[in-house]
């Protein structure tokens, strides 16, 4: 089923750039043009906020923009201009509709992904990091000595709490979306996390934060939080590069379980750096200097993975948490665009270099990646079962006939391992038609090994 492209140019009122804009009729954004991909990563977008340096903090905003990414083939869908802004966060609506932006000097702005254009301004003082609700009702973000919610349907602000003399810097939503927590700083120490039903932010508890037993003597400075789904939530400082780690129903600190990976000579307060995968049940982050730094929160314990060309800052995990993608910094070394490394969190395995940013002068400050999309094996139609109606359009596809397929779903006979090869024989066929109608009236199936078995999800 090919894709349908139509390009459409917008001129920005007030911004002197033009957007191409790539869309997929009837659904989404478009994919781009590439390798066949794999099935583990088809239909998953990435998005990367970034900006050119600034070197005069008392000069106008510098340009920046967002870069949209295919992750089946990684290749780019599109760049958005942002003009001059100075931006510290991204959240991406779950349908990928909607861009929201911390703007320092503005609040968040939100931009229309299809058109480029500018929905609305949130108007929020000195906003830091953001993170969006599964559901994309709700938008949260940390601002001026405040946690603040946002309706997305209405874009307006629906409850705002005081952190009085607490600096809220970053902010995560657990998993199941019944816990918020941002971390917070009081003028560069007295650091804490704050933990609240996202419904109800004036029930907010203030955690402290503390550091018994550093060897190094240094200023606890956590500015990056995320949450497990063993009950605990990570914090991220990368002035002592250390994690800790909170019990969250105990509402308390396990001083006992913080990870010491040993301080670089790296700078504080480094953003959008810290993630948990639930697949590989380990925490990642970005130490200024040694690498990706690996942590076990059960284990206590953690290593370094290196061999970064570049500066690596920041990173951004799939939603399945089979892959964690680095974004490598050239601008400031070298020069160049930044690059992309991709990690099997399985493994602990890097691909190096799979994207090249098209900003030669500019870097990346955050990213997200939505998707994939969950794709079954025998399910050819993508229509969440494996019916005799699948083996009916194998056959089709045999013939050389058209096929309907839901969107998203990648075309029959695309992908590695092969979509629609359900016995993994090297192709698609009709002894795969056959072998889905044996499926269907639970008569055995033989398969070519290592395959994922019919009626199953890829890895």
């Amino acid at each position: 089923m090919a894709k349908k492209m139509l390009l459409t140019f917008v001129r920005y009122i007030g911004l002197p750039a033009v957007v191409l804009v790539a869309l997929t009729v009837g659904g989404g954004l478009a994919s781009g043009t590439g390798a066949a991909g794999s099935s583990g990563a088809y239909g998953s977008t990435i998005f990367a906020l970034l900006t050119q340096p600034q070197f005069d903090p008392f000069g106008p905003p510098p340009e920046s923009a967002v870069e949209v990414i295919d992750g089946s083939t990684m290749t780019k869908l599109q760049t958005l201009p942002l003009g001059q802004r100075k931006v510290t966060s991204l959240a991406v609506s779950p349908d990928e509709s909607r861009l929201y932006v911390a703007d320092q000097n503005a609040g968040i702005v939100i931009y229309d992904t299809a058109t480029g254009f500018i929905v609305d301004t949130v108007a929020l003082s000195f906003p830091s990091d953001t993170v969006i609700s599964a559901d994309g009702s709700h938008l949260y973000a940390t601002a001026s000595s405040s946690i603040v919610a946002i309706d997305t349907n209405t874009r307006t602000v629906s409850e705002t709490y005081s952190t009085g003399s607490d600096q809220p810097l970053g902010i995560a939503l657990s998993a199941d979306g019944a816990a918020l927590a941002a971390v917070s700083t009081n003028g560069g120490s007295n650091p804490a996390m704050f933990l609240m039903d996202p419904g109800n932010l004036a029930g907010a508890l203030r955690i402290p934060l503390s550091n018994p037993g550093e060897p190094t003597n240094c200023g606890l400075l956590p500015a990056d939080v995320a949450f497990t789904n063993t009950g605990r939530a990570l914090l991220w400082d990368d002035n002592c590069d250390n994690l800790y780690q909170v019990d969250v129903p105990g509402h308390s600190q396990l001083t006992s379980a913080t990870i010491r990976m040993g301080r670089d000579s790296g700078a504080a307060y480094s953003a959008n750096s810290l993630f948990y995968s639930t697949s590989s049940s380990r925490a990642y982050a970005l130490p200024h200097d040694s690498g990706l730094a690996v942590m076990d929160p059960v284990g206590v314990s953690g290593s370094f993975l290196g061999g970064f060309s570049g500066f690596a800052l920041p990173d951004a995990l799939t939603p399945n948490g089979k892959s964690l993608f680095v974004s490598v910094q050239h601008l400031f070394s070298g020069g160049g665009a930044n690059t992309l490394d991709q990690l099997a969190t399985a493994t602990g395995t890097f691909t190096r270099d799979v994207y090249t940013f098209s900003l030669s002068d500019e870097y990346v400050v955050d990213m997200h990646v939505v998707g994939p999309a969950v794709l079954t094996q025998g399910d050819v139609d993508c229509n969440g079962s494996v019916s005799s109606v699948d083996a009916l359009k194998l056959l089709r596809h045999a013939a050389g006939l058209s096929v309907g397929q839901a969107e998203p779903c990648p075309d029959i006979g695309t992908l590695t391992p092969i979509f629609g090869d359900v016995d993994c024989a090297g192709g698609v066929s009709s002894v795969d038609a056959l072998k889905l109608l044996r499926y269907n009236v639970a008569l055995s199936v033989s398969q070519s090994e290592p395959c994922t078995n019919i009626g199953t999800q890829f890895p």
